[in-house]
């Protein structure tokens, strides 16, 4: 037996789980990222246009990540567990490829962007614990390997994390642009030393700028609120 599989029948439910942790997993596959998706969605509907920026960067990364996961199951049609009378299943499921798992891949992806865009631990701490538990839910639930959640993980965090480093390239260019307009503007008085002076004073706020943003996550501040 492979270590997937054994992996596989050591986290998948039984007749001897637990009701609440059956339970725990239904929930966790068939209501959470509905709640994930509604209040991503209630959040762009109230906030301000700062925050539907990043909500609209979150969305866009659970997208990327749900259509590689499409494009994964059609090159690598493995088959999930209970295709191959594997452990015990849940819920219904149409025979179709698990590989990487769409569930894991699109919460992963949120989870990442979140974590980038949201700038306090908690809220990054709250969409990683919410992945963790839908992808394990799959598990459990008989639907996945442990691998297709795996995969998907990786999918998630990388659709997540190139959605957010595109974004922070494009303030960064903005920036930039912004420095290169300073470039051989003289001051009230017409005076270029005072302009090359301005230039180095603008080129260092840039800089500190993108670092910030870089470090702590795209267009977060420290008085910004993500909910």
């Amino acid at each position: 037996m492979s270590l997937d599989s054994a992996l596989f029948l050591a986290i998948n439910g039984s007749a001897a789980s637990p009701h609440w942790l059956t339970a725990l997993a239904l929930f966790a596959t068939e209501r959470l990222p509905l709640l994930l998706a509604g209040g991503t969605g209630g959040i762009f509907l109230a906030a301000d246009r700062q925050v539907r920026l990043r909500v609209l960067q979150v969305l866009a990364a659970m997208a990327t990540a749900w259509l590689l996961a499409r494009l994964g199951q059609y090159f690598f049609p493995i088959d999930r567990p209970f295709v191959v009378g594997l452990g015990k299943q849940w819920l219904p499921h149409a025979a179709s490829p698990g590989f990487p798992s769409n569930h894991a891949s699109v919460v992963f992806g949120f989870a990442s962007a979140v974590a980038l865009t949201a700038g306090r631990w908690y809220w990054a701490s709250l969409a990683l614990a919410a992945a963790v538990l839908v992808a394990w839910s799959r598990v459990y639930l008989g639907l996945h390997f442990p691998s297709d959640v795996l995969a998907g993980a990786l999918v998630g965090a990388a659709s997540g994390s190139r959605m957010i480093a595109n974004a922070v390239s494009a303030a960064a260019l903005q920036h930039l642009r912004s420095l290169r307009r300073r470039l051989g503007q003289p001051d009230d008085q017409g005076n270029p030393d005072a302009s090359g002076a301005r230039y180095h004073r603008a080129k260092t706020r840039c800089i500190v700028t993108i670092r910030t943003r870089c470090t702590k996550g795209f267009c977060s501040r420290s008085t910004d609120n993500p909910a």
